[in-house]
């Protein structure tokens, strides 16, 4: 139903990398796109949200900022969630079940709206791989060095702070996962988090952490 929605003109479809959704029409790198938008051409009429807390803080002030006119937030228990203070409505549904019949009643529109938000994807995605290329040896530079050596089939376990948020700037590899304990403060959890997975996966698990 994602996909569907994110074909259409009209529509964009945001998604962060911890959310570990697969296909060319989703924006996955939010921050890296976001430095590269026009916030007139950008500003939501509808902003339709579902799912736990954001990690970008670049995409949470965005949105705060371009206040649109419509904020639906879906959840099956119907709690609001005002992460960008202009919710209008909440809907008790199951996203799913939501995403899908909304998928099969819209139509195309004319509108350069999903082209506008392509284009900008692919120019700071150019300006992000010439960044990479010309900066010195620095800790952005071995993040790089690390998703170009993930192997398929990996769990990859990102402690809070640098690590998930260096995630939103990289595309992820195929067939790996990310995971992220964002309920837990400090490096311990996450480590523990990390450890727990690891006990229990049939998969190579690796932890990217560090001191804050």
């Amino acid at each position: 139903a994602l996909v569907r929605l994110a074909q259409l003109p009209q529509v964009v479809v945001l998604s962060e990398a911890t959310s570990n959704l697969d296909h060319p029409d989703l924006h996955g790198c939010i921050d890296r796109t976001l430095p590269g938008v026009d916030p007139e051409v950008a500003r939501p009429d509808l902003l339709i949200t579902f799912g736990g807390d954001v990690v970008s803080k670049r995409i949470k002030e965005r949105l705060r900022e371009w206040r649109p006119d419509r904020h639906w937030h879906l959840d099956p228990a119907g709690e609001p969630r005002d992460t960008y203070q202009c919710l209008t409505r909440t809907v008790a549904v199951a996203p799913t079940y939501f995403l899908t019949w909304l998928a099969g009643s819209l139509d195309p529109v004319a509108s350069g709206y999903g082209d506008a938000w392509r284009s900008w994807g692919a120019s700071t995605t150019s300006r992000h791989e010439q960044l990479l290329a010309d900066a010195p040896f620095c800790d952005l530079v071995v993040f790089q060095a690390l998703m170009d050596r993930l192997k398929p089939g990996m769990e990859v376990h990102l402690a809070n702070s640098t690590p998930v948020r260096y995630a939103q700037l990289f595309d992820r590899p195929q067939e790996v996962r990310w995971h992220a304990n964002r309920g837990t403060s400090g490096i311990d959890g996450c480590t523990s988090t990390a450890l727990g997975s690891a006990f229990i996966a049939e998969r190579p698990t690796l932890l990217i952490t560090g001191d804050v």
